[in-house]
């Protein structure tokens, strides 16, 4: 993937937003979800905040964790 497509993207909040709205959801479903697309924000934002980290995956203070904690800020 080139930079440039990359900064295309949206972040996670803004692809959150997105999902919900009538013109996502005004497009065609995938044939496996039927004729129509769900609104699936409120249940993918409530398994994110769920998510947590478990200890030996947090940061140690090394090269990651002291470039700003967030891709794409390294």
């Amino acid at each position: 993937m080139t930079p440039e497509r990359f900064a295309s993207g949206m972040t996670f909040e803004q692809y959150m937003t997105f999902i919900g709205t009538p013109e996502n959801l005004a497009r065609e479903a995938g044939w496996w979800r039927g004729p129509q697309r769900m609104d699936w924000s409120g249940i993918l934002q409530a398994w994110y905040e769920s998510l947590r980290l478990r200890d030996d995956q947090r940061p140690s203070g090394g090269w990651p964790a002291s470039r700003g904690g967030r891709p794409g800020s390294w």
